[in-house]
């Protein structure tokens, strides 16, 4: 690992600031967060160097602690991406609300249908439905043209 990655600030510093009227630690946490990230990004070398140096079963392992920490900050960008957004039921009359989970922790939805935007083939909509009659009568609704998850002959606009 590159050095000075993982320094943290003295207590001592982030106490005085609080005191100094700067009692958002929130704020400092995120400067602190943010000061690391762009040592990442101008030491990005440093960051290649064990791929280089080290066998290779040992880069490997390394590479997959790498990929484990990337999708775990997929999933938390997500649920902030998320965050504040109820889930709706796409069925042509009903629009029951599905944010949440169920006593079983399953999720309320039974159904999800995900399609490309036209305009934006990178972006994915999703739709959900509280059961499979609503599946069925959106997909009747679409003349049962409601396309694939690869955007072909997609009907949502």
């Amino acid at each position: 690992m590159p050095k000075g990655i993982y320094n943290r600030r003295p207590r001592a510093e982030v106490v005085k600031e609080r005191i100094e009227g700067r009692n958002d630690l929130s704020k400092v946490r995120s400067d602190s967060a943010m000061a690391r990230w762009e040592s990442v990004r101008e030491e990005k070398e440093n960051w290649l160097i064990p791929f280089r140096k080290l066998d290779v079963e040992r880069a490997l392992r390394y590479l997959e602690d790498l990929r484990i920490i990337c999708s775990e900050a997929g999933v938390i960008l997500n649920e902030r991406i998320n965050s504040g957004k109820k889930i709706k039921c796409s069925g042509p009359r009903c629009g029951n609300d599905l944010t949440g989970l169920r006593p079983n922790g399953m999720p309320k939805w039974v159904a999800k249908k995900d399609f490309k935007d036209l305009k934006n083939p990178e972006v994915w909509h999703c739709l959900y439905f509280c059961s499979d009659v609503c599946s069925n009568e959106w997909t009747r609704a679409q003349m049962g043209m409601a396309g694939d998850a690869h955007g072909k002959e997609n009907r949502v606009a």
